[in-house]
């Protein structure tokens, strides 16, 4: 089950996440207390999401929207499941597994997602990714 050190947010320039600290935001109960911190935080850099490895169905639909993170939107943005939750490591094994719908929409920049499943979601888009960002170039 996910729990204890995820998610974070972090600044996407560190080489580790270090849940509080360079930058980091304290870990948060679920993707969606993380998301309220952000709404109030809004980060003005590229950032990465640290999410646990394993399933969590009290996940709730959570919706990353421009609207709201109107500063944070402008900057890319990567979700990365499967991580251990250990401060400072890099290790990701497996996927982290949510049973609700994932929105990051109209988003100002390019968003990235690794490691992250999405299943037995309500019917409907379990996914939804809308965005201006740009993809890198082939080659």
């Amino acid at each position: 089950m996910i729990a204890g050190g995820d998610p974070i947010w972090c600044p996407a320039s560190l080489s580790a996440p270090t849940p509080g600290l360079n930058g980091c935001t304290a870990s948060s109960d679920s993707l969606a207390a993380l998301l309220t911190v952000l709404t109030g935080a809004q980060p003005a850099q590229d950032g990465i999401i640290w999410i646990q490895a394993g399933t969590d169905p009290s996940v709730t639909s959570v919706t990353f929207n421009a609207g709201t993170l109107s500063t944070m939107a402008e900057y890319k943005l990567t979700l990365r499941g499967g991580w251990d939750g250990n401060s400072g490591s890099t290790l990701i094994s497996g996927t982290s597994t949510f049973g609700a719908r994932l929105a990051i929409t109209n988003w100002l920049n390019d968003v990235t997602l690794s490691d992250i499943e999405i299943a037995n979601a309500p019917a409907g888009n379990a996914l939804e990714i809308t965005t201006t960002g740009t993809s890198p170039s082939p080659g």
